[in-house]
C-alpha cells in the first residue's frame, strides 16, 4: 500500500493511494477527491447483502469531483512532469505533510534528458478557514535556458461516479471552470473554478507569459474526460531563473451551497487570488494554531507516541468543520470511514455516525417493516434508506442504540436543552419505540428477547439475544430514554421500564462471563470488539469483576485478522478496570502500532496489508484482504485511549467524571487540552505522581457558574468538587502498576519494569514478534496479553529491575503455547555484560494440557505455568528470559509468554 499526503479542510479533500478496494465496490484504488455529502444514486453495488432491498431504491455512493490540484510542466522536446512520470527521470524527490497546518510540500528534481535539470517545488493547501478554497503553488527553475510550458488542469478523470454538466475557458483573469453532477442525481452539482497568477523578478518574462495563454483542453498531456478543462502558458526560462505560479481554486456543491453554487466557487477563487498567497497562508496557519490551542493531546518526551497522536487528530479534524458553520450545509454530514479522501466502503456512513438529518427516512424504514419509531440502515449516504448494503432488518440492530447513545452523550456534554428537545429527543424516542416494538416476550422465562440479529462481532450473524444489542436496549429504555424525557418534561411510555428490567442478557453464570449471544461456546472466535463495548462506550456493567472477566476472556478469543478499532476499546477499559499492572499500555501499543502506515501515520484497517495473498480466504474479510485506507474509525478509537482511557472521562448530566491514570511507560505524562463539559473547558495534565485539572477561562457567561467534577472512587482524593474558571484541582494519579498485591506471599518484582529485547543473543540481528504480541506483555500484570516471537528460533527479553533486588525464583505463565526449552540468566549490575545462568531446561512440561472435553466451555484459561525455585538467592539488576521452540500447532510461530513473575 502506498502512502501519500492528504489535502484536507473538512469540506473538500484529496488523496492518492493504491492498489485496490474490496467490499462493496471491488475496484482499483484511485486518485480521489470530493466534497462532503456528494453521494450519487445507482441501482446496486458489486456486493449486495440483501438482494430484496434492491427493489426499494438504489444505493448511494460517494462521487468524486474533478481533480483540482493539477499543474503539469512540459518541455519543448516532448516531456512532461505529471502523474505517471517515468520514475527514472526523477533524481530527487521529497514530500512532507505538516500535521500542524496541513501543508503538503513536494520538491522534485527532474531530469528528463541529459544535461537538463528542472527544480519543481509544489506547495498545496486546503484552506482551513475558507472551506471553499484550495491553493497550489509551483516554484520552478531550470539549470539551462529552455522553452517550456505549464498547464493548469481541472481533471475530470477524478470525477468518478459523476457526469459532466458544464465547463468553460474564460477570456479574463486566467480562469477555467467545470461542473459535474453525481450520477443519478440531476438536482445536485459541484463546481470547481480555477484562476492562476504568477510572479517573477523578470518583468519581461511576465509580459511574455501574459501573451501566451491558450486553451489546453485538447493537449495530449491532459485526460480527455468530458469534464476536463485546461489552460496553458509558454515560458522561456534562463539558467537559474525562477518563476512562481499560484493556482487559486474555488469549490462548491449545492448540497452545501444550494442558492449560489457556481457563484460561491467563483467568488471563493477570485477572492483568494485578490488576497494573495502570503495572506492566505497566514490565515490558514492561524486557523490551525487556534484549533490546537483550544484542543490538543500532548505527550512530552515520547516523539513516536506524540507523532501518532497528532497525526490521528489531524486526520480526524481534517474531515470536520466547525460547529459555528452549522446551518450553512457544509457541516451537516457525518464523517465517513475513510474521510473525504477515500471511497473505501463506498464513502458510506456506518453505525452511530448517522445524524438527525436522516431521521424522517429512518421513520419510513421502520414503518415499512411494521415497527414503531425509527430504524436506521447499517450504512447510509444521501438518503438513509434500506439498501442492498444498508440493511435495516435482521442485521446489526445495535447501531440504532449506538445512534441514540451518541445523541444522549452530546446532550450530557453540552447541557443544551433546546437541542435535546428539537434534535436529540426525536431520535432517542423513535429508536426506543422501535426497540419496544421489536423485542419479543418469552412466555416461559418471562424475559424479553431479540431474535435474528447481528452483533458488532461481524462473525455473529443470524443470532438471538446478542449481548451488546440487548444491553444497549436495556440502557436505552431503562436509563437514557427516561432521563432524556425527564430533562424536557416528556411522558415516559410505561412499557420501557418493563422491557429494560426483564430483557435477557446471555451470561455464563458458572464463570461470570457474558456470552456474545445465546448458545455461544468456547470455541467461538470474535472478529472485533463486541461484548467489550458494553463496558465502554455503553457504560453497562453487571459488576466491575464481571467486566474484568469479559475483558480478559474476549481479549484472548479475538481473531488476529480483525479491524483496527478493536484494541482501543480494550485499552480504554483496561485503564479503568485493571487493579494491578499496566496492560492498558500494552493495548495502547496494540491499537496503534500495527496499523499506522508511514510516513504520515495514517491508519490502515488491518495490521497486514496482504495484497499478494489477498485471494486466500480470510473469514474477517471474505471479499479479500484489501483494507480501508485511510481508516478514520481506527484513528478515532486510538484517540479515545487518551481522552477517555487515561483521564477516565465520562460525561454525566450533573457532573464530569474523571479517574486519571498513567502507565509508567509514559514517564513524562500526558496533557489533554480542551475537554468540554456544559460550557466549561478543561486542561488535564496527567503525571506519574499527580494530575492537575485546570478549568480554562473562556470569557463567556458560563465562566461564572461552577463546573461539577467527580473523581472516581479508586482515587485517594475521590469525591465531588466544584471548579470555577481559572481554578485548578490537584489530585493523585492512580497507578495500578504500583499496586503489587501479595498473593500467597508472592510479590512480583518484575511488574511493569522496563523490558529490553534481544539483549543476550548478539548473533541474532533482528528480533521480531507477532503483531500485537509485544515483549512488554510479559510484565504487564495481565495473562490476557502475551509476547510471541515471529519464529520458534531463539528469542529473549531482559527485564530491567531498576536496582539490585534479591530474586529467589520465577513463575512463567506460558499462556496457551509453551516453549520447548528456556533459559533464565541474571545480571548483577548494569555496568557489565557478564551473566549468571540461573536456570535452564531442555523441555517445558505441560501443566495445563489440551482437554477436548472443555473446549466448548466459556472460561478464562489458566495457561501453562512453570515454577522455578532457585537454589540460593541471586542479587540481580536484570533478569533475562530466553525461549526456543514451540509446542503449539502453528510451528511457524514462536511460543507465547503471558507473564514472567519474579519472586
Amino acid at each position: 500500500m502506498s502512502r501519500t499526503a492528504t489535502l484536507v479542510n473538512g469540506f473538500q479533500q484529496k488523496l492518492t493511494v493504491k492498489p485496490y478496494l474490496a467490499w462493496p465496490l471491488d475496484q482499483p484504488r484511485a486518485t480521489f477527491g470530493t466534497v462532503a455529502g456528494f453521494w450519487n444514486l445507482q441501482a446496486r453495488m458489486t456486493h449486495v447483502l440483501l438482494p430484496d432491498n434492491l427493489k426499494r431504491g438504489g444505493e448511494s455512493v460517494i462521487s468524486g469531483i474533478p481533480d483540482w490540484t493539477g499543474l503539469i510542466f512540459t518541455t519543448s522536446d516532448g516531456h512532461a512532469y505529471r502523474p505517471g512520470v517515468d520514475q527514472k527521470t526523477v533524481t530527487e524527490f521529497y514530500q512532507s505533510l505538516s500535521t500542524r497546518n496541513g501543508l503538503v510540500h513536494t520538491n522534485v528534481t527532474w531530469a528528463p534528458t541529459d544535461g537538463f535539470q528542472y527544480q519543481l517545488n509544489f506547495t498545496v493547501l486546503a484552506h482551513r478557514s475558507r472551506p471553499n478554497v484550495g491553493v497550489v503553488r509551483l516554484d520552478l527553475s531550470s539549470n539551462r535556458e529552455v522553452n517550456c510550458s505549464v498547464i493548469d488542469v481541472l481533471d475530470g478523470a477524478g470525477a468518478v461516479r459523476a457526469r459532466f454538466n458544464d465547463k468553460a475557458f474564460e477570456a479574463a483573469d486566467n480562469v477555467i471552470w467545470t461542473g459535474v453532477k453525481p450520477t443519478g442525481i440531476d438536482y445536485k452539482t459541484a463546481h470547481v473554478y480555477s484562476t492562476v497568477a504568477y510572479e517573477s523578478s523578470d518583468a519581461e518574462l511576465l509580459d511574455h507569459i501574459d501573451q501566451t495563454r491558450k486553451d489546453a483542453t485538447r493537449s495530449r498531456w491532459v485526460s480527455q474526460n468530458s469534464s476536463t478543462i485546461a489552460q496553458s502558458w509558454d515560458l522561456y526560462l534562463h539558467d537559474g531563473q525562477s518563476l512562481t505560479l499560484y493556482k487559486y481554486v474555488g469549490i462548491a456543491s449545492d448540497d452545501a451551497f444550494p442558492h449560489a453554487t457556481y457563484e460561491t466557487a467563483m467568488k471563493s477563487a477570485l477572492d483568494a487570488k485578490a488576497t494573495g498567497w502570503n495572506s492566505l497562508l497566514e490565515e490558514h496557519e492561524l486557523a490551525w494554531d487556534m484549533m490546537w490551542e483550544s484542543a490538543d493531546i500532548i505527550i512530552p518526551g515520547d516523539n513516536e507516541l506524540q507523532t501518532s497522536v497528532r497525526a490521528s487528530l489531524f486526520h480526524i479534524l481534517s474531515s470536520l468543520r466547525s460547529e459555528n458553520e452549522a446551518g450553512s450545509g457544509i457541516s451537516d454530514n457525518s464523517i465517513t470511514v475513510g474521510g473525504l479522501s477515500s471511497d473505501s466502503y463506498a464513502g458510506l456512513v456506518f453505525w452511530d455516525a448517522d445524524t438527525t438529518r436522516l431521521l424522517p427516512q429512518a421513520i419510513e424504514n421502520a414503518r415499512f417493516y411494521n415497527y414503531s419509531g425509527a430504524l436506521y440502515p447499517w450504512t447510509s449516504g444521501r438518503f438513509g434508506n434500506c439498501t442492498g448494503t444498508g440493511v435495516c432488518k435482521d442485521y446489526q440492530y445495535h447501531l440504532n442504540t449506538d445512534i441514540a447513545l451518541a445523541h444522549w452523550q452530546y446532550f450530557q456534554s453540552t447541557g443544551d436543552v433546546c437541542w435535546l428537545r428539537e434534535k436529540g429527543w426525536p431520535v432517542i424516542k423513535n429508536v426506543a419505540d422501535m426497540f419496544a416494538a421489536y423485542v419479543v416476550l418469552n412466555e416461559t422465562s418471562k424475559e424479553y428477547e431479540t431474535i435474528l440479529l447481528g452483533e458488532p462481532d461481524e462473525f455473529a450473524y443470524f443470532k438471538n439475544n446478542g449481548a451488546y444489542t440487548n444491553a444497549g436496549i436495556k440502557t436505552l429504555l431503562g436509563d437514557i430514554g427516561p432521563a432524556a424525557a425527564n430533562a424536557i418534561n416528556q411522558a415516559i411510555p410505561h412499557n420501557w421500564s418493563t422491557i429494560a428490567k426483564n430483557i435477557r442478557i446471555p451470561i455464563d453464570h458458572n464463570n461470570n462471563i457474558t456470552l456474545g449471544f445465546d448458545g455461544m461456546q468456547g470455541d467461538w472466535k470474535v472478529k472485533q470488539a463486541s461484548v467489550a463495548l458494553m463496558n465502554y462506550p455503553l457504560e453497562y456493567q453487571i459488576s466491575e469483576e464481571h467486566a474484568r472477566n469479559d475483558m480478559a476472556y474476549y481479549s484472548s478469543v479475538n481473531t488476529a485478522d480483525g479491524p483496527a478499532m478493536t484494541w482501543s476499546i480494550f485499552a480504554i477499559s483496561e485503564a479503568q478496570l485493571q487493579e494491578s499492572g499496566c496492560a492498558a499500555y500494552t493495548y495502547l501499543l496494540r491499537s496503534g502500532e500495527p496499523y499506522f502506515r508511514p510516513p504520515f501515520y495514517q491508519f490502515s484497517e488491518t495490521a497486514i496489508d496482504n495484497y499478494e495473498n489477498s485471494d486466500d480466504f480470510n473469514p474477517a474479510f471474505p471479499f479479500g484482504l484489501y483494507p480501508a485506507f485511510p481508516f478514520l474509525t481506527g484513528a478515532g478509537g486510538y484517540l479515545q485511549i487518551f481522552t477517555h482511557g487515561l483521564t477516565g472521562m465520562r460525561s454525566h448530566l450533573d457532573y464530569l467524571f474523571l479517574d486519571p491514570t498513567l502507565p509508567p511507560q509514559i514517564p513524562d505524562g500526558a496533557i489533554i487540552k480542551g475537554v468540554k463539559w456544559q460550557g466549561a473547558s478543561f486542561e488535564i495534565s496527567i503525571q506519574l505522581g499527580y494530575t492537575t485539572i485546570t478549568r480554562q477561562e473562556l470569557s463567556v457567561p458560563a465562566d461564572k457558574a461552577p463546573a461539577n467534577i467527580r473523581i472516581g472512587k479508586q482515587n485517594p482524593s475521590h469525591g465531588d468538587y466544584k471548579l470555577f474558571a481559572g481554578e485548578t484541582l490537584r489530585i493523585p494519579t492512580r497507578r495500578p502498576d504500583k499496586n503489587n498485591p501479595t498473593t500467597n506471599g508472592v510479590i512480583n518484582l518484575a511488574l511493569c519494569k522496563p523490558v529490553d529485547v534481544n539483549t543476550i543473543v548478539p548473533e541474532t540481528q533482528e528480533q521480531r514478534w507477532v503483531f500485537g504480541r509485544y515483549p512488554a506483555s510479559v510484565v504487564d500484570g495481565s495473562n490476557a496479553t502475551v509476547w510471541q516471537p515471529l519464529s520458534p528460533k531463539r528469542a529473549s527479553v531482559t527485564i530491567n529491575l531498576g536496582r539490585k533486588v534479591n530474586v529467589t525464583g520465577m513463575i512463567v505463565n506460558w499462556g496457551s503455547t509453551p516453549a520447548r526449552s528456556f533459559t533464565i540468566n541474571g545480571h548483577k549490575d548494569d555496568e557489565t555484560t557478564i551473566t549468571s545462568l540461573l536456570y535452564n531446561t531442555d523441555y517445558v512440561n505441560i501443566s495445563a494440557p489440551f482437554n477436548a472435553s472443555d473446549i466448548y466451555e466459556v472460561k478464562i484459561r489458566e495457561g501453562n505455568t512453570t515454577v522455578v525455585q532457585l537454589p540460593e538467592v541471586f542479587e540481580a539488576t536484570r533478569i533475562s528470559l530466553t525461549i526456543e521452540g514451540t509446542q503449539g500447532e502453528e510451528q511457524r510461530l514462536g511460543a507465547t509468554v503471558a507473564e514472567l513473575i519474579l519472586v
